[in-house]
């Protein structure tokens, strides 16, 4: 493979392969590289980091059954775990790509000598081996600025796609197919417990979740913007006596609609 042959001479200062095989190649950075993980049958990757519904972390992509589709494997990944992650499922139709719902690794993709590359960012020093054939997409820029909301959505770009939080993308047989896997009202159970008691759960997982988020990262700094949110993630912060938070930081500007330090 001709592709993989250039990666190889010019991925040897800044990049490592994490996974390297007939079907799949993953280039990591050598300085604090994303954590892979591939299944036992060798057809699915895990990357980023990934924690089960008690905050533990996932070390395993299970591995597909005979008859498990990539959107069955996607949804079960969406319901029972959560972090910032792109996984690749695959079955015998061919690969996909599912990105985790609150989006916080970045899948952008394209094509290249007849492979399908997936990228958290276009690297500048492999821009020459791996680059996208871009140009400008003039009917998307229009769509942004008649609606600017639309920025969330489909980049202003051909020749390059970003996959969605929550969607898995689908190549089967050279044809590109996208589905939506992730909603809020799809995690959203009735309950007869009392109020109270729902309440206690919802703070031990906001806890949870800001634990496993703080854990084995060194000193903290954290925002307190003065409202509802950054004011919840400090609390959380400051009842585990296994965190350290070195600095508390407020940013405000000129203007009251900027300024809210008497709210912090």
């Amino acid at each position: 493979m001709a592709l993989i042959g250039a990666l190889e001479a010019k991925a040897t200062e800044r990049w490592t392969w994490a996974v390297r095989t007939d079907q799949v190649a993953v280039l990591v950075t050598k300085a604090r590289p994303a954590l892979v993980r591939q299944s036992p049958d060798g057809r699915g990757l895990l990357i980023g980091e990934v924690w089960n519904r008690d905050g533990g972390p996932v070390r395993d992509l299970a591995p597909a059954s005979s008859n498990s589709s990539p959107v069955s494997q996607a949804t079960a990944l969406c319901a029972q775990a959560w972090g910032r992650y792109v996984a690749m499922l695959a079955d015998a139709n061919g690969l996909a790509i599912f990105r985790d719902p609150s989006g916080g690794l970045e899948a952008l993709t394209w094509r290249r000598n007849g492979l399908m590359v997936v990228s958290s960012s276009l690297p500048r020093d492999l821009a020459s081996v791996l680059a996208p054939p871009l140009s400008l997409d003039w009917d998307r820029i229009a769509c942004h600025l008649a609606s600017p909301a639309s920025l969330s959505g489909p980049l202003a770009l051909q020749g390059l796609s970003a996959v969605a939080p929550g969607q898995l993308l689908r190549q089967v047989e050279g044809r590109e197919t996208r589905v939506g896997l992730w909603a809020p009202a799809g995690f959203v159970e009735p309950t007869s417990e009392p109020l109270h008691l729902v309440q206690g759960q919802l703070v031990r997982l906001v806890d949870r979740v800001v634990g496993a988020w703080a854990a084995d990262r060194g000193p903290v700094l954290a925002e307190v913007s003065g409202g509802l949110d950054s004011a919840i993630v400090a609390t959380a912060l400051a009842r585990r006596d296994d965190l350290e938070v070195v600095q508390w930081l407020n940013y405000y500007a000129r203007g009251a609609e900027s300024d809210e330090r008497v709210f912090a």
